[in-house]
């Protein structure tokens, strides 16, 4: 689906192919039924007020054959959230897609259902899951992507999502509106990388819970990836209609 919304793109003699990666953006807002209007380097969905834009950080080279690609939600309040994809491909343009295949995979349906609830998207339903939890004695409405496994081994650790809320439930001072990261990769024994971020920072307690799972050591590479945006379910004042007039 994301496949179509590329744009225009320009080579220049060196074979650099670019990617017009706002109007991938633009694209997919308004596949789902979201009007977008773009200014500058920014995306703007609906009448909402959270610009969105994405750029690349650290581009591909022929020796590394891999981009990064970053995708930014403007909060208002000196708040933004950031996503960032790694994207690996023989030439740039197959990087690039690479790593926005992966922004759609895990992301995307998340940061839609929270920030352009008047979304619509036809066999959307299974890219998140809904629930409500409570954080810290307040109710919240937990918003899952999809989990995005990557690699040549097949690893699937079941207590790899309860070990996350078990994490979320430990907060007694929550936000109203809270974001998080989750990433695990291994390779061998002793390749293991474990990231997990709140807000854009780096959670230790939760990093050392899902770093010390019993993850199975494999000769091949493989990671596991889940985004979760957290809304207090009561907080009316925080949905994006109600700040979209103020």
């Amino acid at each position: 689906m994301w496949t179509k919304w590329f744009g225009s793109r320009q080579s220049d003699s060196s074979g650099r192919d670019d990617l017009d990666l706002n109007a991938v953006v633009a694209g997919l807002l308004e596949s789902h039924g979201v009007p977008a209007i773009r200014h500058d380097n920014l995306v703007f969905g609906a009448d909402v007020v959270y610009p969105i834009e994405a750029w690349l950080p650290t581009d591909w080279t022929a020796e590394r054959k891999m981009v990064q690609l970053d995708v930014r939600v403007y909060l208002g309040d000196q708040r933004f959230l950031i996503e960032s994809f790694s994207g690996i491909g023989e030439t740039r343009r197959q990087a690039v897609q690479n790593a926005i295949q992966a922004f759609c995979s895990g992301t995307f349906h998340v940061l839609l259902n929270a920030f352009w609830p008047m979304a619509k998207c036809v066999g959307c339903d299974d890219q998140v899951d809904i629930e409500e939890i409570d954080i810290g004695g307040v109710p919240f409405r937990l918003i899952a992507g999809g989990l995005v496994r990557r690699g040549t081994a097949d690893v699937f650790l079941k207590e790899f999502y309860p070990t996350i809320k078990a994490q979320l439930a430990t907060l007694s001072k929550p936000a109203d509106l809270m974001w998080f990261r989750f990433f695990h990769g291994q390779m061998g024994e002793d390749m293991r990388v474990t990231e997990v971020l709140r807000e854009n920072d780096t959670w230790q307690e939760a990093e050392r819970a899902i770093s010390s799972l019993p993850w199975p050591n494999s000769p091949d590479y493989y990671s596991s990836r889940l985004f979760l945006v957290a809304q207090r379910s009561d907080a009316a004042l925080f949905s994006p209609q109600a700040r979209a007039k103020r």
